[in-house]
């Protein structure tokens, strides 16, 4: 009797034990939309750009062992919702906040409009878009103002299935100008070798948007958060997420 309730004790001793083990070392899914190059795009069947090179060197600081998963963004959200995962590269809102605990941003996307030099000299704020032709991407919402004007019909819009495809009308000629964010604009310029055809961001932004990493409420990841908004702060005091930008950016 004794010798099975020895044996009973260590098989739950060690049961409990291969359970905390487990918990400790089970990894936090974070996942992100893969259809936004250059800032998060797959290469390879591998998550490149800059948002992941940024997250994945915080995580390194925290010493944290996550996976970077990459789903639509509708199923992002699908799944946070359910406390599944966490999402990189969202913004925050009030209605988000009810649900959601957010870090600080990590990463700030001003979008802007990109015209040839001269065009850019004339569109100068809003009341310049007036019968101009503006490129936008499908689907895509630029802020409240630009989306009350777009829908008076103040402007025209061409709508473009991916940000390269409108920096091109933007060279020919088809558009007056296009909308999309400051990074990627520049980062397709660079790689269309445009840097001399003389398209550049017009100086005033549609939109200002900060980027986040949230989780739902109940997974209960502030401590997480906190480490990361550390690890964020120290790659900005010592340079290492301006070279991570500067080096990314180059390399496209």
């Amino acid at each position: 009797m004794f010798r099975f309730a020895l044996s009973a004790f260590i098989v739950i001793v060690l049961s409990l034990l291969t359970n905390r083990v487990s918990a400790e070392e089970k990894p936090v899914r974070i996942a992100l939309d893969v259809s936004n190059w250059p800032y998060a795009y797959e290469s390879s069947g591998q998550i490149e750009g800059l948002y992941p090179a940024i997250a994945r060197e915080a995580f390194h600081r925290m010493g944290a062992n996550v996976i970077l998963e990459a789903y639509p963004w509708k199923r992002l959200i699908y799944m946070i919702d359910r406390g599944e995962i966490g999402v990189l590269g969202i913004y925050k809102n009030s209605k988000r906040q009810l649900v959601y605990d957010f870090s600080e941003p990590y990463f700030r996307n001003e979008t802007v409009l990109f015209a040839l030099k001269d065009k850019a000299k004339i569109l100068t704020g809003w009341n310049k878009l007036v019968g101009r032709t503006i490129g936008v991407g499908r689907g895509f919402s630029y802020g409240d103002q630009f989306d009350d004007l777009r829908q008076k019909g103040v402007f025209k819009v061409f709508e473009t299935d991916e940000p390269r495809q409108g920096i091109l009308l933007v060279f020919h000629g088809r558009v007056d100008a296009f909308a999309t964010t400051l990074t990627t604009g520049r980062a397709i310029i660079m790689d269309e070798n445009l840097e001399m055809e003389g398209i550049v961001p017009v100086a005033w932004p549609l939109a200002v948007n900060n980027l986040y990493i949230a989780f739902n409420k109940k997974s209960e990841m502030t401590q997480f958060l906190a480490d990361f908004n550390q690890a964020i702060r120290s790659m900005h005091e010592d340079g290492t997420y301006k070279q991570i930008f500067e080096w990314l950016l180059s390399a496209l």
